[in-house]
């Protein structure tokens, strides 16, 4: 039987932490490696990490100074001795029978990379399933396709796609991105394979919290978004790919949002509209053309109209509106 290798980094994640563990040591598919990496986490992760270690003997727990989770990812990599290779985040969960029917679909195709679907799962119960992937698209490794405008989309995590290791041990994590680590991975993964292979089942379950790196507000959050769009336009320009395709909020514009209702940041607003010309860039005329095209809620739109438009003093007026009213 082949052998999949699935790495977990671990980092303060202890309230999440054994939901994740038990739903992949209770695969259906039961020739697993599961390996933990503690990033150095400060709290009672370790401890149980080893504990996970002690009740299956399927675990190997590797302890590490703290680093990012791409530096845990990696070092999993290092360590891992599958046929194939999975990746779970420590605060996310897998339905029982991913791994299995990914596996028979990879064998059955002879794929390097299968993807499955993954749903959303927040806090208050909710569940939002992704739109369907384009399996025309992603076969053609369409590099685009990870770039289009919000709802055509795929999302970019690794966390959803199976791995042959040949093809995952050839590639690395990047340390230098915080946000958005996973796509600039699973790009030059899509590059060493031959082929490609989707199952449209929802099996990954992606738990929106907002305390996670992922979802932080105001200043921090729209530095990470901007580091990874400057690492996209890069990626782009190397792929000769027209850049029209990342002028849209893809990455930059839930960054601004939250930057725009992070009050410790709106009187900052001015500066960066003088200072950073990546901020000037992501509402250009173009882009607002784009941005009027879109679906979007209607607050979305009024906040867009604003900053495109650098109505700044609007911005604070209705920010202190918004506050007297929760009073």
């Amino acid at each position: 039987m082949k052998k999949i290798s699935v790495i977990i980094p671990v980092y303060k994640v202890e309230k999440y932490l054994d939901k994740c563990v038990e739903s992949v040591v209770n695969q259906t598919y039961k020739n697993l490696e599961i390996i933990l990496v503690d990033d150095g986490s400060p709290d009672n992760c370790p401890k149980m990490c080893d504990d996970w270690a002690k009740k299956d003997k399927r675990i190997k727990v590797i302890h590490k100074e703290n680093g990012g989770v791409s530096s845990a990812r990696n070092l999993g990599l290092e360590n891992s001795t599958g046929d194939y290779i999975a990746f779970v985040d420590s605060d996310d969960w897998i339905d029982a029978e991913m791994y299995g029917t990914m596996l028979k679909k990879a064998k059955e195709s002879r794929s390097d990379m299968v993807f499955c679907m993954f749903k959303q799962v927040y806090s208050n119960g909710k569940i939002i399933n992704e739109p369907k992937i384009s399996a025309e698209r992603l076969k053609a490794k369409d590099i685009k396709y990870f770039f289009d405008v919000k709802g055509k989309a795929i999302h970019g995590s690794a966390c959803r796609i199976l791995f042959s290791a040949n093809v995952a041990k050839k590639c690395r994590f990047r340390t230098d991105i915080n946000v958005g680590e996973d796509l600039f991975y699973v790009l030059n993964s899509m590059e060493l394979v031959q082929k490609i292979e989707i199952v449209n089942s929802y099996f990954y379950n992606y738990f929106i919290r907002l305390d996670s790196v992922t979802h932080l507000s105001g200043k921090l959050h729209f530095e990470h978004c901007k580091n990874l769009y400057i690492h996209s336009i890069n990626y782009l320009g190397l792929k000769n790919i027209d850049l029209k395709y990342l002028l849209d909020k893809t990455y930059l514009y839930g960054a601004v949002y939250s930057f725009i209702n992070d009050k410790n940041y709106i009187k900052k607003l001015k500066d960066f509209e003088k200072n950073d010309k990546i901020f000037i860039s992501c509402f250009n005329k173009t882009n607002y053309k784009m941005l009027q095209k879109e679906e979007i809620i209607f607050k979305n739109k009024i906040i867009n109209y604003l900053v495109y438009s650098k109505k700044w003093r609007t911005i604070k007026f209705l920010y202190k509106l918004r506050e007297i009213f929760k009073r």
